[in-house]
């Protein structure tokens, strides 16, 4: 029994100290890594500290002449891209100002149509009041003269009542002054009744 249990600690101290040593071998190698690595995480150290304190623009330091031309490309595209992006709102812009242009350019004409439309109606209406209040006017004013040949009292038959009263006085005022102040008495008798008729 005894013998048994040395046989399975001497079995556990073995595997342990075979971790032990593979453990130990991977430390090491760890550790040879890191010396390895120190440089390059000083250098890497060294460029992140000059990044911080100095910009580095399109013509920066570069570790290498492909970084400085990827790097170039990249704000080239940058470049293209935001032209590309001020060109389209450029050209919404555009159309939406030329819309409300044209909306506002058909506003107006309607309006001025509308205002012509109106304009010329009362320009017609206010012409037909004039030609018929002229021809109103003409037709009151103008003497009716008789025909060659016919008689003065054919004349004055066809006038309305007025006119005739007003050509009867008139022809007496005319007589009264071509005969002078020794000029029949009934002849200016009649050319007054004839004017208290008129008025």
């Amino acid at each position: 029994m005894l013998r048994r249990e040395s046989l399975l600690t001497k079995a556990k101290l073995h595997v342990l100290l075979w971790e032990h040593i593979n453990q130990d071998k991977q430390l090491r190698t760890w550790k040879l890594q890191l010396k390895q690595g120190e440089p390059e995480f000083e250098r890497l150290k060294r460029e992140l500290d000059e990044v911080k304190h100095s910009h580095r623009g399109l013509d920066g330091t570069y570790r290498s002449q492909a970084e400085m031309d990827r790097h170039r490309a990249q704000l080239a595209d940058a470049a293209i891209e935001e032209q590309l992006e001020v060109q389209t709102a450029f050209r919404e812009q555009g159309a939406l100002l030329q819309a409300i242009y044209d909306s506002k350019l058909r506003a107006e004409h309607e309006m001025l149509q509308g205002w012509k439309g109106t304009v010329e109606n009362l320009l017609d209406k206010f012409l037909e009041l004039m030609a018929a209040k002229g021809q109103g006017d003409v037709a009151a004013l103008t003497p009716t003269l008789p025909a060659p040949g016919a008689a003065p009292g054919a004349a004055a038959e066809d006038k309305p009542g007025s006119a005739v009263e007003a050509d009867a006085s008139a022809e007496a005022c005319v007589r009264a002054v071509e005969q002078g102040p020794g000029g029949k008495r009934e002849e200016q008798e009649g050319a007054a009744a004839a004017g208290d008729r008129w008025h």
